[in-house]
């Protein structure tokens, strides 16, 4: 007897701005855990991949990718999900995904970013974490950065206004009487 071979998908849902800020860093702009609404749970996620795998390839396509379709595991509150699948028909489950842009017609966008495919779900777990860990650490550095920065940035504010004050303006008018400063 031949073993069905599945294949495990996981993806993460990212929430475009509406208006991307320069300041904001790339690595955490589209990232926003508390818009995740309760609407989204496995259920509406497989009902819009059938839906968009459907609308692009047909109800053959749909037949062909709903054989081993389970949703094995999704966070509401980090927005990530593992989908399991048939071996033979993950690109058109991943194709489905990509293809997903909102829920229950939603106004508001959502990107579907499929991070790793792989033959059995300890291994996506095992990337999962390390994903993690380095997402961690890139938030830490992002942090220390930041606060080095707006030290530095003070700085050379109070520099400049003080650079100012003693070169160029050498009296401070008060109630219309020259003050000479020191």
């Amino acid at each position: 007897m031949v073993r069905i071979k599945n294949r495990y998908i996981l993806f993460e849902l990212l929430y475009p701005p509406s208006d991307c800020m320069a300041s904001e860093d790339i690595i955490f702009q589209h990232r926003n855990p508390n818009k995740t609404k309760s609407v989204i749970n496995p259920k509406t996620i497989i009902y819009e991949l059938r839906k968009q795998i459907k609308l692009y390839l047909g109800e053959q396509g749909l037949g062909k990718a709903n054989m081993t379709l389970q949703m094995k595991y999704f966070n509401n509150v980090t927005s990530v999900g593992i989908l399991k699948c048939s071996a033979e028909y993950y690109k058109t489950v991943v194709l489905g995904l990509s293809m997903i842009q909102n829920f229950n017609n939603d106004k508001e966008k959502i990107i579907v970013n499929v991070v790793k495919l792989s033959g059995t779900i300890n291994k996506l777990q095992d990337h999962s974490i390390k994903r993690n860990k380095e997402l961690i650490k890139r938030i830490q550095f992002q942090t220390q950065t930041n606060n080095n920065l707006g030290y530095y940035l003070e700085q050379k504010q109070s520099e400049q206004l003080s650079q100012f004050l003693s070169e160029e303006n050498k009296q401070i008018h008060v109630a219309d009487e020259p003050v000479e400063m020191e």
